[in-house]
C-alpha cells in the first residue's frame, strides 16, 4: 500500500481520483471511528511523524491479531463507487488492489496470519485490468455469475418481503425473516404476464430479467422503480389491491415504461464508461442504431469491413476491428455470439448462445451468428428479427422462415427483403 500510495503522490495521481477518496476514508475511519489498534493512519500517510514506518504499522497490526487471537477479513466493495471514473489512473489504483489482495492472502497464509482479504470487483472492470503476474491471481479468484434464474427470483421475492413484510411461516433459523416465496410475493403483487413491445403476452418476470445483465443491482434498481411507481397510484401496502389497480393493459405500459427508463440509464453508464477508455466507441454504438437483433456471421464481418468499423484503446493506441471488435463487444455484453446446436440439423433450429454476463470468464470461441443483448433494444431502436422475444438465458430458436428472413437481409440498404414482421 506504501508503495502505491507514494506512486500517485510523486507522479500527482491522487488528486480528484478514487484513490484521494479512499485514502480520505481510511483515515477518517482511523480518527473518528475509534481504531486504536495501530498508530493514528492518517498522520502517518500524510508523513507528519517520521519515526512511525509503515513496516512499523503492519507489525503492530499483525502482533494485536495475534495477541487477542482474532481474525479479521477485510472486504473491499463497491470499488468502481468511489469517484471512479474509468481513467488511467483509477483503473492502475484497481489493478493495485487486485495484485496486492492476490499477493497478501499468499503472504497471510504462508506466514500465518489472522487476516485475508476479499475484493469484490464488477467484471466490466475486472476484465479490463492489466495485471503483472495475472496466472496466479485468476487462480485466486471466483467470477460470480447469476445464470439460476430461480436464485434471482428468490432475491426479487425477498425484496418485495422487506418492503411489504411479508414474513415467512416456518423460518429455517434465526434471522430466516422474510418470505422468498414467489405465490405470496410476485404472484400477488404483479400479473403473470405482461404484453412486450412485440405485442406477444411474455412472462412478467423474465421480460424484466431479459433487460439486464443478470446482475442482482440491476434487478434491484428495477423492482425499486416498478413499486415506486406503484405505489404512486395505489397507495395501499396489501398486494392484493396494488395488483387489481390496474387493468391488463396497464400493467404492460407500467413495466414498458419502467424498463424503458432503466435500459436507457443503463446504456447512457455503459457508452460513457467505454468511451473513457476507446476511442471511437460512441460512434461503433451508433452505427448498430435501428438494426437488426440477430445477425449472421458473414453479414456482421461484411458490415463492420464495409463501414471501417473500428475503435482505438486510448492507453497504448492499439486498434481494434475485425473480429477482435466482435470478440470485444461480447466481452463487454453488447452482444452475444451463438452456434447451433449439434442436435439442430433442420428447421426449426436451435442456437446456443453465450453472453459474457453469463458466463465465469469470456473465451474466444467460433460463433456462427452474433445477438445484440436486449438492454440496449430501446436505447438503440434495435430492430427484432423474429416475433419471439431474445430470452440470453434460454436458447434461441429460429424458423425455417426466421433463418430465411435473417439470411435475406441487406446491411448496405438497412432491409430484409423477405416481409418483415410487426413489431
Amino acid at each position: 500500500m506504501e508503495i502505491i500510495y507514494n506512486f500517485f503522490l510523486t507522479n500527482d495521481m491522487t488528486r480528484g481520483s478514487a484513490i484521494k477518496r479512499a485514502i480520505d476514508m481510511v483515515c477518517s475511519l482511523s480518527e473518528d471511528a475509534g481504531l486504536k489498534v495501530f498508530p493514528n493512519f492518517s498522520r502517518m500517510l500524510k508523513k507528519k511523524i517520521e519515526k512511525v514506518s509503515f513496516s512499523d504499522f503492519k507489525n503492530a497490526f499483525y502482533s494485536y491479531l495475534k495477541e487477542k487471537e482474532l481474525r479479521i477479513l477485510i472486504c473491499l466493495d463497491d470499488i468502481d463507487g468511489i469517484g471512479f471514473s474509468f481513467a488511467p489512473s483509477d483503473r492502475l489504483f484497481i489493478d493495485s488492489i487486485i495484485a496486492l489482495g492476490a499477493r497478501s492472502n499468499i503472504t497471510s497464509t504462508k506466514k500465518k496470519r489472522n487476516i485475508k482479504y476479499l475484493i469484490t470487483i464488477p467484471s466490466e472492470v475486472f476484465f479490463h485490468s492489466r495485471l503483472y503476474g495475472e496466472d496466479w491471481v485468476d487462480t485466486k479468484t471466483e467470477c460470480l455469475t447469476w445464470t439460476n434464474e430461480k436464485l434471482l427470483s428468490e432475491l426479487i421475492n425477498k425484496r418485495i418481503s422487506v418492503e411489504f413484510n411479508i414474513r415467512k411461516n416456518k423460518p429455517r433459523y434465526d434471522g430466516d425473516i422474510y418470505s422468498i416465496e414467489k405465490s405470496a410475493t410476485w404472484d400477488e403483487m404483479f400479473p403473470a404476464q405482461i404484453q412486450n413491445a412485440l405485442g406477444r403476452n411474455e412472462s412478467s418476470f423474465s421480460y424484466v430479467l431479459r433487460h439486464t445483465f443478470y446482475t442482482p443491482r440491476h434487478l434491484l434498481t428495477i423492482i425499486n422503480e416498478l413499486i415506486n411507481d406503484i405505489d404512486i397510484r395505489a397507495d395501499s401496502k396489501k398486494l392484493k389491491t396494488i395488483y387489481l389497480a390496474y387493468s391488463s393493459h396497464e400493467w404492460s405500459l407500467v413495466f414498458q415504461k419502467v424498463i424503458e427508463e432503466f435500459t436507457v440509464k443503463s446504456e447512457k453508464v455503459f457508452q460513457g464508461m467505454f468511451s473513457k477508455v476507446y476511442i471511437g466507441f460512441e460512434e461503433l454504438m451508433e452505427s448498430f442504431q435501428s438494426r437488426p437483433n440477430i445477425w449472421l456471421r458473414e453479414q456482421l464481418m461484411s458490415y463492420i469491413r464495409e463501414k471501417n468499423l473500428f475503435i482505438e484503446q486510448r492507453e497504448d493506441g492499439e486498434l481494434i476491428h475485425s473480429e477482435s471488435l466482435v470478440y470485444l463487444l461480447q466481452r463487454l455484453g453488447f452482444l452475444g455470439l451463438g452456434t447451433k446446436r449439434v442436435t439442430s440439423v433442420k428447421a426449426p433450429f436451435s442456437y446456443s448462445v453465450r453472453y459474457s454476463y453469463l458466463e465465469k470468464n469470456p473465451t474466444r470461441k467460433p460463433w456462427d451468428l452474433a445477438v445484440i443483448t436486449p438492454l440496449f433494444y430501446d436505447s438503440h431502436n434495435i430492430r427484432p428479427v423474429t416475433n419471439q422475444p431474445v430470452i440470453p438465458h434460454d436458447g434461441l430458436p429460429l424458423s425455417f422462415q426466421d433463418f430465411q428472413k435473417l439470411s435475406s437481409y441487406n446491411h448496405i440498404l438497412n432491409i430484409f427483403r423477405a416481409c418483415p414482421h410487426g413489431r
